[in-house]
Order: structure tokens, then sequence, then C-alpha cells
């Protein structure tokens, strides 16, 4: 056809200004071309390949070595070579790991030499493989050795080594896919040394009761808490105190915590001061009942927590403000929900942010940063002048040690609580408190002001994005209140989503 003269032409004029003669019978079309006889395959076009150069450095001879055509190799011109499966036997594209085999799979059937059986989809893959099924079933093992790959893929004298290379499982690499031993950069390498750094540096901490600064938040705790466990002057002081503030932090405790669990323990923060209110010990009368009203200024604690002027910090209000209201008729008002309010600080500096974190992962993120606690420990040791700032009782404590005390409170009374634990269901109903359910529930309470503090201090939020803190924190007061069924506190993945603000 006129088409296929002009290509033979084309063929012929670059073969002339490359100065090598085209050979006679050169009438091969492209293989896009179609010929009157049909399609023309690649082997037809063999032919042509000689005309696009003739010399030993030319591209024609280069294909004439491969026996293809320039054509049928184009996929060889790529950024990397490609290779032949030592398994399979299917062609892939070379990797960095230089390895033999195109998968995982190829690399984890075994060979007839081992005695180890190869799985049923991949008998048929390696010669002579032995014909009982693998443990594994249709799964090949997940790590078969260096000698066992040799032996599968008849490279025993390669780079994968002999038997002796086997019993070093660390010289063995997964394909390049990052999950074996042997493998640079690999999730199984970037996982241990994770483990190893962080068991490096867990072993340069001293246990909480002993580290300098875990034990000031503790002695901190312990001066600022105060426990009311009736009506008196200790109650009248409380409540004047709390209506004084514009800022207080609300948390609460109980057995099964919801509209049906009995609220036992009421923790309000307010200036320097814990106050744990004893719910079980005066039941509805905590929130009505003053000895004298001249010097709350005729006000109760729920007239406090229902005034819309002062406001109150709270850590995922839904279940407190769900048992308030229904045990003891408490409508709270003017709610910031600091959990929500981490969630759009990390959303304003354009964060990815799907899940909640808790108390202790906020506090360790907002709270100022003090020293290092492997120098800290050494510094204690050595009477320096960082420990006598660390003991100084005005000196606020640093994230890092409020994060360990939070964490290791939080375990301890869980475990006493936590009947899959084998702890007791009944723990915030017992008196007198333990030691630490009394500093872990001032804590909760405590720590609330605190990381509100230091977001405001740092300016995270700005009007826009309060705003929106608040009118989600609104929405999350009635989200279990105006229910008809109650809702029971326990954790879950939807409980756990970050909502939209």
């Amino acid at each position: 056809s006129a088409v296929g003269v002009a290509w033979s032409t084309a063929h012929a004029l670059l073969a002339a200004s490359a100065g090598a003669t085209p050979r006679a019978r050169a009438p091969a079309l492209h293989p896009r071309v179609v010929s009157r006889r049909g399609p023309t395959h690649l082997a037809s076009v063999e032919p042509a390949a000689s005309l696009v150069g003739g010399g030993t450095g030319g591209l024609g001879h280069r294909h004439r070595q491969s026996g293809s055509s320039p054509f049928a190799s184009s996929r060889d011109m790529g950024k990397k070579a490609r290779r032949r499966c030592a398994s399979c036997g299917v062609e892939y594209k070379q990797r960095t790991d230089k390895s033999r085999f195109c998968s995982v799979r190829c690399a984890a059937v075994t060979g007839p030499s081992t005695g180890v059986g190869v799985a049923k989809p991949f008998k048929d893959m390696v010669p002579g493989a032995a014909g009982g099924e693998s443990k594994y079933g249709d799964v090949p093992p997940a790590f078969a050795g260096a000698s066992v790959v040799a032996a599968a893929s008849g490279y025993a004298g390669s780079g994968y080594g002999s038997d002796a290379s086997a019993s070093s499982s660390s010289d063995f690499q997964w394909d390049g896919f990052g999950t074996g031993k042997g493998s640079k950069g690999g999730k199984g390498n970037r996982k241990r040394k994770k483990r190893a750094k962080k068991g490096a540096r867990g072993e340069s901490l001293r246990p909480v009761e002993e580290d300098p600064g875990c034990v000031a938040v503790l002695q901190l705790l312990d001066r600022r808490c105060v426990v009311i466990s009736g009506p008196g002057p200790a109650m009248d002081e409380a409540v004047a105190r709390i209506q004084a503030c514009d800022v207080v932090a609300v948390d609460c405790e109980g057995v099964n915590m919801s509209r049906v669990g009995a609220v036992t323990l009421l923790q309000v923060a307010a200036g320097d001061r814990a106050y744990l209110f004893d719910v079980q010990a005066m039941g509805r009368a905590c929130f009505e009942m003053v000895s004298d009203a001249s010097v709350t200024n005729g006000r109760n604690l729920k007239s406090v927590l229902e005034d819309p002027r002062v406001l109150k910090l709270m850590f995922d209000c839904r279940v407190d403000s769900d048992a308030l209201f229904h045990q003891h008729g408490v409508s709270l008002t003017n709610v910031f929900d600091v959990q929500l309010a981490d969630v759009a600080a990390r959303r304003r500096n354009h964060h990815a942010v799907s899940l909640l974190s808790g108390m202790p992962k906020c506090a360790g993120r907002w709270l100022p940063k003090g020293p290092n606690q492997a120098e800290a420990a050494l510094a204690a040791q050595d009477n320096s002048s960082l420990s006598r700032d660390s003991s100084d009782p005005n000196a606020p404590p640093d994230a890092a040690s409020v994060a360990r005390v939070t964490e290791h409170l939080k375990r301890k009374v869980k475990e006493q609580y936590a009947s899959n634990l084998g702890g007791d269901g009944e723990l915030w109903a017992k008196r007198p408190l333990a030691e630490d359910v009394r500093r872990y529930a001032a804590l909760d309470a405590w720590l609330l002001k605190e990381i509100y503090s230091a977001m405001e201090h740092a300016n995270v939020l700005d009007e826009d994005w309060r705003a929106r803190v608040v009118k989600e924190s609104e929405r999350r007061v009635g989200e279990y209140r105006d229910l008809e069924e109650p809702i029971m506190q326990f954790r879950c993945q939807e409980r756990a989503q970050a909502p939209d603000l």
C-alpha cells in the first residue's frame, strides 16, 4: 500500500543519514498499520529493525542480539530494566533491592530440597515440588529463610547464599516490600527502631513516685485538693469561691456513669483549689443547700452551674450533662469543651484530625514544655540549679511530668475499677477515698484549667474557631440529655471520631 511504501522510504532515509545501507527486502509495516492481508504481527516487523542502524553500537544491532524488534522491546527502554522471576517466570521491573522474585508469594514458595511442603497454588510453579501441603494452607509461609528461597529459585550459589546464610534471617530481603528484617528503611526496621528508642527513653526515666517533676505534681494536687462531705462552713466557702470565678472546671465520677448510674463525686476547680463534693453522702442537698446564705449571697451549687456568666470547662461533657440533669435537675449552661478546643486548635493549624484525644495527650500537647526528664533526673542527683527550680513549689509543672502523672493515675485507678481487669466496679462509691483515687479526681478538674490557660496564653483559637467550639459544646450538652433512652459511658470507635466544627 501507499502507506507501507512511505514508511519504508522513511526508514531508508533514516538509515542513509546514519551511514548504513538498507537491506533490499524491507517492506514491513508499522505494527499499527493494517494492510490488505490483515494486521501485521510483531514477528513480521523484525527485518525493519535493521534499517534503523547497522553499526555494532547502533540500535538495530542491539535489538538483533535480543531477538526482538524495536517496537516489541520498547518496554525495555524505561527507567528500570525488566527481569524474569526466578520462581514463576513472569517479567517484572527491577527494584533497588536486586530481588530475583516478582512478589512476596514467589519469594515464599519453598523448594523440594527443604522438606517443607509447597502451598497448593504454587505447586505448579516449582518443578519437582513435594506433594505435601504446607501447614499454612493456601497462604505461603511468612518467612521461609534464605536457603529455602535459594533452593526454590535455583540460585543456591547466588547472592542469597547457601544454607550457611539461612541461619541469619537478617540477610534475607522480602522482595523490596519493606516487611523483611533486611530491607533498608522497611516497616520492620522502623518499628524496631521506634520501640528501641521508646525503651531507651523509658529506661532513663525514674518511677513516678521517685521522679522530682512527678513528685512535685502529686504534692501540688495534695495541697490544692479539698474534700467536702456535708453542709457547713467548708461548703459555704467553696460555693462562694466558685461563684466569684469567671472560669471553673467541672467533672463527675460515679458508678456506671449515666442517667441511671449514680453520680458519687463532683469535682470543681476554681482559683487555686480543686473541690471534691461527695454527692453520694449529701445527695440532692449537695446542689441545693447552704448553711449560711449570707456567705454565698443566697446562691447554691446548682445556681452556679446553671449561671450563664460562669464559663464551665469540661472534657467530653455528654455523659456528665445527662447524669446531672436526670438525677439532680442541673441544666449546665455556658459549657466550653476542652476536648473540642484541642481538635479546633489543630485543625486551625491545617492538621488532619479524625480522632479525639484523651486528657494525657492534650496535656502533653498544650502545657508548657519543661526540661527533659533525663536531664532533670541527673540534675537532681547533682544538686544543680535545675533540680532546685523543679522542686520550687511555685514553679509551674512541665508538660512531661503532668502527662506522666496523668497516665500513671489513670492506669492505676482503672485497674482498681475496671471489671475486665479484675477491678471493683463500685470503686467510686467506696469511702473514704483512697489516695490515688482522690488524686485522680482532683487531677481531672485541675488539669482542665491548666490546659485551657495554656491554650488561651498561646492564642491557639481565633474568634471564628472559638465560636465553633462553643456551638458544638452546646450541642454536646444536650446530645445525650435529650434522648429517651439512656446512654452508658463506654468507649467505642464511633465516639472516638472527631466532629466537624
